[in-house]
């Protein structure tokens, strides 16, 4: 299977979405670091007390969430500390009398299922001052979908380069889908977009 992620280093994406790398990674670190506790063998991310300092309770919905957001974060970036921690948040819902404790949480299947698949990419190709990218952006946004990473970028070449696949080519702005290592052909009108990925997403699951 083609990746999808953007296996890359932070140093070579461009600013905007650099910017946007490095803050939510250094976010992730920042909890990583003050949120698990290395003192004890549970696993999972503990509360902070009132004083800001960590303390020993680890919130069955807070653990889930953490999880879920870093799971975007791996899918977002491919960054395997993400998933780590990410395991680790899920690591402690899972235990069996933490489990029976809780009863059944959406968000952990939900959590589990991000976990174990590649979520579906809808990409932009266009300038950000372009109304037609601009609408398709909309669009993507607006998709059903919770299990997904959106991307925009400024030139077909530039996608080519950070997602490692050759796209249809377009004169226009245009959207595309990726899913199970195959690209959609170029979306051209916002509109189309809920349509396009109905039928790539057929497309797809027959083969």
């Amino acid at each position: 299977m083609v990746s999808l992620v953007p296996r890359h280093g932070k140093d070579n994406l461009p600013q905007s979405r650099n910017r946007f790398v490095c803050r939510r990674t250094q976010i992730s670190e920042f909890v990583a670091s003050n949120f698990i506790d290395s003192n004890s063998e549970l696993p999972g991310f503990v509360t902070a007390r009132d004083s800001g300092l960590p303390g020993s309770d680890r919130p069955v919905e807070t653990n889930i969430t953490a999880a879920r957001w870093l799971i975007k974060l791996h899918h977002f970036t491919a960054e395997t500390k993400c998933k780590d921690w990410a395991t680790h948040a899920l690591r402690y819902v899972t235990i069996p009398r933490i489990a029976r404790s809780m009863g059944l949480k959406g968000g952990l299947l939900s959590a589990d299922f991000e976990l174990r698949t590649e979520p579906l990419h809808l990409v932009v190709i266009g300038e950000r001052d372009n109304e037609t990218s601009q609408a398709l952006f909309r669009a993507a946004q607006a998709t059903p979908f919770e299990h997904r990473c959106i991307h925009w970028f400024s030139n077909r070449t530039a996608a080519e380069s950070l997602l490692k696949l050759n796209l249809a080519e377009s004169n226009e702005s245009a959207g595309y889908i990726f899913h199970d290592g195959q690209a959609s052909e170029p979306i051209q009108a916002d509109h189309d977009f809920g349509d396009a990925i109905n039928l790539h997403l057929r497309k797809t699951d027959a083969k």
